[in-house]
């Protein structure tokens, strides 16, 4: 939803700092990895048993979720401009890694934004 209001802003001009992209981790929980008694898996990596960490999780998935954290970025400003974390989390540490994960996605997502959204240099305010 951030990055689809971020892109609706842009496209009808209204004057931005930057787009802001938007990633989420969560961490599967041993409920989630246990009701899937069939072995078929959304994952083809096949590590989405208990503990997994998922990038940008379904709404199934997220339902089983043991943590998870959500972090908006702006890559222009190299800021983030929304951290939204709950659950069980096992370490400090372990929250700024997923935390760290997500800034990178959002870095990656950026250009891909301005793309769609043909931002040019000259289309920005000063």
């Amino acid at each position: 939803m951030i990055m689809c209001a971020s892109v609706a802003l842009a496209n009808a001009r209204v004057p931005l700092y930057d787009l802001v992209a938007s990633a989420m981790v969560s961490q599967r929980s041993a409920l989630a990895a246990n009701a899937d008694t069939d072995g078929a898996d959304d994952n083809a990596e096949g590590d989405s048993g208990a503990g997994a960490w998922l990038l940008d999780p379904t709404a199934k998935e997220l339902d089983g979720a043991r943590a998870s954290v959500a972090v908006a970025y702006m890559a222009a400003r190299n800021q983030v401009t929304l951290v939204d974390a709950s659950g069980d989390w096992d370490t400090p540490q372990a929250l700024k890694e997923c935390m760290d994960t997500c800034v990178d996605g959002c870095k990656k997502m950026r250009p891909i934004l301005g793309a769609r959204c043909s931002l040019q240099a000259s289309d920005t305010p000063a």
